[in-house]
């Protein structure tokens, strides 16, 4: 038997290029199009971190200091602590407030840069304190920002809990060993999941140091 091949001809050969063409069109635009949105620097973002002195038998000043590490600005920046109360019956937090007295706002933070904040005492050791016991009270340290160029609007959020010694101190303090505090951190992280949307980026804020 005589195979017979089919010779290709010059209209094959063209659509051939003209596909092998289009490919890399395609290729090359989605490269130069992540190129572009690297060099625009979408793909960057603040790197937020904190660190809250509100152990007011280590600190004189009760203060918080919000760093930028990241590569580019954060833009319209908002700090604020926000109270909240459990239920040991309930096994949740019921009650929240925040108040312009611990509500902290800058336009910007530059990378590499940081701001300081005084947190007033009163608010610490008695408006915050008002739920019975005293370790049933929990404060949120929540700070907001956006990125440029697309202004996405990120949330990042820390907690902190009354020790035994009736002293406030980060969700990582040793001092908060025990089923009770999981408990109350179970509750507090239950609360932050449920209430941010969907569309907002939300992580754990980064705490400089685990122990004020």
């Amino acid at each position: 038997m005589i195979k017979v091949h089919k010779k290709i001809g010059y209209s094959e050969l063209i659509a051939v290029a003209a596909l092998v063409i289009s490919v890399f069109a395609v290729w090359f635009s989605y490269e130069s199009r992540q190129h572009s949105i690297k060099i625009s620097g979408i793909e960057l973002q603040p790197e937020i971190k904190v660190n809250a002195f509100l152990n007011k038998s280590k600190f004189k000043k009760l203060h918080v200091i919000v760093y930028n590490n990241g590569p580019v600005e954060a833009l319209q920046l908002v700090v604020k602590f926000v109270s909240h109360r459990y239920f040991e019956a309930l096994k949740g937090i019921r009650v929240s407030g925040t108040g312009s007295e611990t509500t902290y706002i800058e336009t910007k933070l530059p990378p590499l840069k940081s701001i300081a904040f005084e947190i007033p005492e009163h608010f610490l050791y008695v408006n915050a304190m008002l739920q019975e016991p005293k370790v049933h009270n929990i404060l949120e340290l929540r700070v907001t920002y956006r990125r440029p160029p697309d202004f996405k609007q990120f949330s990042e959020s820390a907690f902190y809990f009354v020790n035994p010694e009736g002293l406030w101190v980060s969700e990582n303090s040793t001092s908060l060993r025990s089923e009770q505090y999981e408990a109350l951190k179970e509750a507090a992280f239950a609360m932050l999941n449920k209430n941010v949307p969907a569309d907002l980026g939300w992580d754990p804020l980064h705490q400089v140091s685990i122990e004020n």
